[in-house]
């Protein structure tokens, strides 16, 4: 029987010419997933935007991506968060941002074989009715491995609540006075700073344009060529670039360069932490799942999701994470296997294991051995 493995979406990286002997010809195409390139794109300068859900932020973001994604298909979020974009360093990754985003919505981010990006709130799964395919006690290549290791009997949900300044704060200084040639264009990248702590910040409502002085002498305070100096801005959530040129047939000298705004400083980490007792004492131990949701400014919010991912992980159980099968004996169920993608609902009925339930796919493999087709598949019980 054979496959067709053309569901892959890539972007070609490299062809290398047949080689070999002349029997054996073999072309070697790499490709590389789109996917993969969100870990070294940079998120860029965004400035702080309020009130926005999960997809609005991601929509947003994409932006920043060198290429883009073949299309989209990003469910309505459910969380509205306060700010977006205002803990984010200017070198974020896309990858990293996408992470942050599916776990302060509890949601999933992930790329399907058509090149299509995914985000699913919370609630997609359970609209997820029918089973894709069944796999039951008839299957001889079939086994679930049940592992507790997998157990979270203490969750650790951290939050942190910001404060943002009433009046401007000097949130970026020149530390001398550079000459800027006639026709010259300097540009600062200019980190904001509490000007107390000299932590990194956050900021609103930065000045555009900044305060300057630039003059014909060097001394930090002339500024009798002011209007020769054409200043421009790029204003970000962490930094902002400033782009000044010198308009004016001699040198010049910027002999001070401010930038003013409303500071955001982040308070002190909160913890909320939920217990369930019975695990911990039913021989299993100890094991903590830590949660940053820093985009969550509610603390009731915050206390609704530690409660939720203890009833999902803490009970002592062991829960069937591990799927493994051999889809070849059968042309349908090979079908249905080549078609799956996280989420995707599935069915199993086994006596001995006992595991008569449905799952949602999380991620799936696909090995050839020979002739056979076999699936690796990291699943989840429907219902947890």
């Amino acid at each position: 029987m054979a496959y067709n493995f053309d569901r892959f979406v890539g972007r070609i990286a490299a062809i290398r010419p047949a080689s070999g002997l002349f029997d054996d010809q073999i072309v070697e195409v790499e490709v590389h997933d789109w996917i993969a390139s969100l870990a070294t794109s940079e998120l860029g300068i965004r400035e702080i935007e309020t009130n926005k859900r999960a997809d609005e932020a991601l929509t947003t973001a994409l932006t920043a991506a060198i290429f883009q994604p073949e299309r989209v298909d990003f469910d309505t979020g459910l969380e509205t968060f306060l700010e977006v974009f205002n803990r984010d360093a200017p070198n974020t990754s896309l990858a990293s941002f996408f992470q942050k985003m599916a776990r302060n919505e509890w949601g999933r981010i992930y790329q399907t074989g058509d090149g299509t990006l995914i985000f699913e709130n919370r609630t997609h799964r359970q609209n997820i009715v029918d089973p894709a395919f069944a796999l039951n006690s008839e299957m001889s290549e079939f086994d679930i491995e049940y592992d507790k290791t997998a157990i979270r009997n203490i969750i650790q949900v951290i939050v942190q609540t910001a404060t943002t300044d009433a009046a401007d704060i000097t949130l970026w200084s020149l530390p001398g006075a550079p000459a800027i040639l006639s026709g010259q264009t300097l540009t600062f990248e200019c980190a904001y700073t509490d000007p107390d702590t000299e932590v990194k910040i956050s900021a609103i409502d930065v000045d555009d344009p900044p305060f300057y002085e630039f003059g014909s002498v060097q001394n930090f305070t002339s500024d009798d060529m002011h209007a020769d100096l054409v200043v421009a801005m790029e204003i970000g959530a962490n930094k902002a670039k400033v782009f000044l040129t010198n308009t004016a047939a001699t040198t010049g000298y910027l002999n001070d360069l401010q930038l003013t705004g409303k500071g955001i400083h982040l308070n002190d980490p909160i913890l909320i932490e939920r217990r369930n007792e019975d695990s911990i004492y039913s021989g299993i131990g100890e094991q903590r799942l830590v949660v940053w949701l820093e985009q969550i400014t509610d603390l009731g919010t915050a206390e609704n999701r530690a409660n939720e991912l203890l009833a999902e992980y803490g009970a002592p159980i062991g829960r069937p994470i591990w799927l493994s099968f051999c889809a070849s004996q059968d042309p349908a169920l090979a079908y249905a296997a080549l078609n799956i993608e996280p989420s995707t609902r599935f069915a199993v009925s086994e006596s001995i294991t006992e595991a008569n339930r449905d799952y949602y796919v999380e991620r799936v493999a696909f090995r050839m051995d020979g002739p056979y087709l076999w699936v690796d598949i990291l699943a989840s019980p429907e219902g947890d």
